[in-house]
C-alpha cells in the first residue's frame, strides 16, 4: 500500500501466471505489484488457488479479494475501493476473465457451489474498472455482465499464442465495452 493514501489513484490486483497449476509471483506477479505502486497504486498480489483446483475457482479467489478489499478497506486504511484494477499474465488473465465473465458484481459463489454460505463480504459488489491481460487474450467472450470492465491485452509476435484467438477476442470483448486495446 502507498504510506500516503490521499495520492492513490486506485488500487490494483495482480495474478501472476503459470497456467492453472503453479503461481509465477517471483517473474511476474510481484514485480508488477512494485510497477503499479510506484506510479501511485496500491497494489496487491493474488494468491489464487491452483491444481489441484478448478481453474473457475481461481476466479472466484478474485472476485473474493475485490470484495474484501472493499468490506476491509477503512480497518485497513485502504482508499478508492471505487477505483478497482487487475493485472494478470497467462493463466493470471485466465483468472481475470473467469471473474469478468462469471463472478461480476453481485453474483453469487452459489452460482458454481450451490452449498457454499455467502457472508457480508460477499454482499458487496465485485465490479472492476479495467483490466490489463497480458499474452492471455483470445476466444470468443460470452457473458451476462452489465459492467464489462475496459481492457488493455497485450501478446507479443513470437509468443505462441499470437494470433491464436486475439482477434476474435477483440471482437467479442468490444460488443460489451467500447474501451478494449489490443497490442
Amino acid at each position: 500500500m502507498n504510506k500516503d493514501q490521499s495520492k492513490v489513484k486506485g488500487n490494483m490486483i495482480c495474478v501472476a501466471g503459470g497456467g492453472y497449476f503453479l503461481r509465477a509471483n517471483y517473474e511476474e506477479a510481484y514485480p508488477a505489484a512494485e510497477y503499479f505502486n510506484s506510479i501511485g497504486y496500491n497494489a496487491f498480489v493474488l494468491q489464487r488457488r491452483v491444481a489441484p483446483y478448478a481453474p473457475l475457482d481461481s476466479s472466484l479467489d478474485l472476485q473474493r479479494s475485490v470484495r474484501y478489499l472493499r468490506y476491509h478497506a477503512k480497518a485497513l486504511g485502504i482508499v478508492k475501493t471505487e477505483i478497482m484494477l487487475s493485472v494478470g499474465f497467462s493463466g493470471g488473465g485466465g483468472t481475470i476473465l473467469g471473474a469478468v465473465k462469471n463472478y461480476y458484481g453481485d453474483v453469487l459463489p452459489t452460482i458454481t457451489y450451490p452449498d457454499y454460505v455467502p457472508d457480508d463480504v460477499d454482499m458487496l459488489n465485485s465490479d472492476m474498472n479495467a483490466i490489463i491481460l497480458i499474452y492471455s487474450a483470445r476466444g470468443k467472450i460470452n457473458t451476462k455482465n452489465p459492467n464489462f470492465p475496459a481492457i488493455f491485452a497485450a501478446s507479443g509476435s513470437d509468443d505462441p499464442m499470437f494470433n491464436t484467438g486475439m482477434g476474435e477476442f477483440f471482437e467479442s470483448a468490444r460488443r460489451y465495452n467500447k474501451n478494449v486495446e489490443m497490442h
